[in-house]
C-alpha cells in the first residue's frame, strides 16, 4: 500500500464516525486542540512529535504534538490546532490536509483536547519555535 493509500483510508476511516466527545458531569474542562502531524519522506509515513522546552511554565519537557488552548478568536477546535501548528513549527496552515479528528481526551490539568490528523509538508523545512519546542 502506498503511504498515499494509507492517508486516504485512514482520512475515510476518520470521516465514518464523529469522534467520541468527553463527559465528565461536575467538571468544566477548558478547551484544546492538537494535530497529528503525518508525513511521508521517501515512502515511508511518518509522525512529527515536538519536546516542550524546559524553561516552560507548564508541560515543561514534555514530547508532545502542537497544540494548545483555545483563543477567543479561533472559530472552531481546528482553527486551534491549526494556529498552534504554525506558531509552534512554522507550517502554514493552508498547507495542512486535515484528514479528520480522533476521540477527544481529556487531561489531568483539566483540557479537553480534540486531536486532529493532517498531512503536513515531508519536506522537514519548518521553522520551530524556540519559546514553544
Amino acid at each position: 500500500m502506498s503511504v498515499e493509500a494509507l492517508f486516504q483510508t485512514l482520512e475515510s476511516r476518520l470521516s465514518s464516525r464523529p469522534a467520541r466527545e468527553v463527559h465528565l458531569p461536575g467538571w468544566t474542562l477548558r478547551e484544546a486542540s492538537v494535530l497529528v502531524p503525518v508525513f511521508e519522506r521517501d515512502g515511508v509515513p511518518h509522525v512529527l512529535f515536538t519536546r516542550r522546552p524546559a524553561t516552560l511554565r507548564t508541560h515543561a519537557d514534555q514530547y508532545s504534538f502542537p497544540g494548545g488552548g483555545r483563543d477567543p478568536e479561533d472559530a472552531t477546535p481546528l482553527h486551534t490546532a491549526l494556529r498552534e501548528t504554525e506558531e509552534e513549527l512554522g507550517i502554514d496552515r493552508r498547507g495542512v490536509r486535515v484528514l479528520g479528528m480522533l476521540d477527544e481526551v481529556p487531561t489531568i490539568s483539566q483540557y479537553r483536547v480534540r486531536p486532529f490528523v493532517g498531512v503536513i509538508p515531508g519536506d522537514g523545512n519548518y521553522r520551530p519555535s524556540a519559546e514553544e519546542v
